[in-house]
């Protein structure tokens, strides 16, 4: 068996993206709209652009500058698709702005066909490997939660039935088990029958 070509992957990738253009239906509007669905991508045009980004989007070209960057500001929030903000000039204050809202790339006006494949490509694996990340930064944080209420739940179980906190671990485990629950669950039962019965 053969590894398939990554530059074949890439492009395949990329036809599939989902891209929305937010730009008035000027030239470069449209030069940047023929060059993507010349790559292959599924492109919808909004104009004035939208309040909120569309779900199913995977990249979002938008046009940027001082009388715009509050309505992008909901985007950047959302972190649901690669942003490519579209410039008209590159002063250093907009630069900043955008690197501190986490654009995922930029492309200069006057829009030409070179450079929107490369652009598109590194804000697509940008975005989604801010997503990797993002999704293991919850993950950990998930358990490191689920550790703390364990550890509460078996010191305050220690407490009332006199044991020590390896046995009073295995008691919540074993009715974690008996009862069909996570031990995360049980343990937050414990700590709720301790909060309420310590108000009575």
């Amino acid at each position: 068996m053969t590894r398939s070509d990554p530059s074949k992957r890439l492009l395949k990738t990329l036809r599939k993206a989902r891209v929305g253009v937010f730009h008035p239906p000027d030239e470069d509007g449209e030069n940047l709209e023929q060059q993507l669905r010349r790559i292959g991508c599924q492109v919808t045009t909004h104009w004035p652009p939208p309040s909120t980004l569309v779900d199913d989007l995977d990249v979002v070209f938008f046009l940027d500058g001082p009388d715009y960057q509050d309505l992008h500001q909901p985007y950047s929030d959302s972190r649901s698709a690669a942003l490519v903000a579209i410039v008209e000039f590159e002063s250093p204050l907009e630069i900043q702005r955008l690197v501190d809202a986490n654009i995922h790339g930029t492309i200069a006006k006057p829009i030409q066909s070179i450079g929107v494949l490369a652009c598109m490509a590194s804000a697509l694996g940008l975005f989604r490997y801010e997503s990797r990340l993002t999704a293991r930064i919850d993950k950990l944080d998930e358990m490191l939660k689920t550790r703390r209420t364990v550890e509460r739940a078996t010191q305050v179980l220690a407490s009332h039935r006199n044991v020590s906190e390896d046995e009073a671990y295995v008691m919540i485990r074993r009715e974690a088990m008996n009862k069909q629950i996570t031990i995360f669950e049980m343990a937050t039962s414990v700590l709720n029958a301790d909060q309420f019965f310590t108000g009575i």
